[in-house]
């Protein structure tokens, strides 16, 4: 897509989310390559970087240590953010560069639900009618400052 509205001249961005555990896959690299040497301005890779995939810890199932120096030397730029904080999202997503840009936004999986927090079964598990009611009433607190 962002090679796409390059060459057609249309001046709008495209963002890819990822999560951390995708980046054990191959193809992800190919595609750093791949926008690096189309130099894609346009393109913003937000790396949503909890800790967590469906089967452990990243650093337990295959550390990549640093994904933003790895960035880094594939000629990207990077700005590592805190991912629950609205505003650095916003700042960090509207800054433009003259290369693709990764933003990589600091998470925690399942923020501000009780049950959810850091566990990595939430990957993969459904939720009850029961515990959605409870997933909502916790964040609606959360937003109302209870």
């Amino acid at each position: 897509m962002a090679l796409a509205r390059k060459l057609r001249g249309d001046p709008s961005r495209v963002y890819c989310l990822t999560s951390d555990g995708e980046w054990d896959e191959g193809s992800n690299w190919e595609a750093l390559i791949f926008a690096r040497q189309k130099a894609l301005d346009n393109l913003t890779l937000i790396v949503d970087l909890n800790g967590l995939q469906g089967f452990g810890t990243t650093a337990e199932v295959a550390d990549l240590d640093s994904l933003a120096q790895k960035f880094l030397e594939f000629g990207w730029d990077v700005d590592e953010i805190d991912g629950h904080d609205i505003r650095a999202i916003v700042e960090s997503a509207g800054r433009s560069s003259n290369r693709p840009r990764a933003i990589i936004a600091s998470t925690i999986k399942g923020n501000g639900v009780s049950f959810m927090a850091d566990r990595m079964e939430w990957h993969y598990l459904p939720l009850t009618k029961e515990l959605f009611e409870q997933a909502v009433r916790e964040i609606e607190a959360a937003c109302n400052g209870n």
